[in-house]
């Protein structure tokens, strides 16, 4: 019958490269710097929501990760600058476009949790490699 397999890999990373045939650049929470990388973590700095390939969304109090992602490339806008932005023209991500998108949310981490926690996938593409 059906059985899972499994497979010891040196890291997540390698193990993605190997079943995707992509390469990954992963891109560390809070910067480099290991206070940041700790405090962010603890405040959902990691916890983004993917609304599309490379369109991501969380907490505007991880200022650190944020700038590390401007740093890998991403344009960083607010809520309101991104609704602005795209209310009227509709929001259609190119290919390779990246924006980090920033929002408020004082009361929402009381009860932990970001942006990725609060959202429930319907569904997803299965991987085919």
């Amino acid at each position: 019958g059906d059985s899972i397999k499994t497979k010891a890999h040196q890291s997540l990373k390698l193990a993605l490269e190997e079943k995707t045939g992509e390469a990954f650049n992963f891109i560390k929470c809070g910067g480099e710097d290991r206070t940041n990388q700790f405090r962010e973590q603890w405040t959902d700095g990691a916890n983004v929501f993917a609304l599309a390939p490379g369109i991501i969304v969380g907490y505007e109090r991880n200022t650190n990760t944020f700038n590390t992602l401007v740093d890998h490339g991403y344009d960083l806008m607010n809520q309101f600058e991104f609704i602005e932005e795209y209310s009227q023209k509709g929001f259609n991500p190119k290919e390779g476009q990246k924006i980090a998108i920033s929002f408020q949310g004082h009361e929402l981490c009381r009860g932990r949790g970001g942006a990725r926690c609060m959202t429930m996938p319907i569904s997803r593409k299965a991987l085919t490699h």
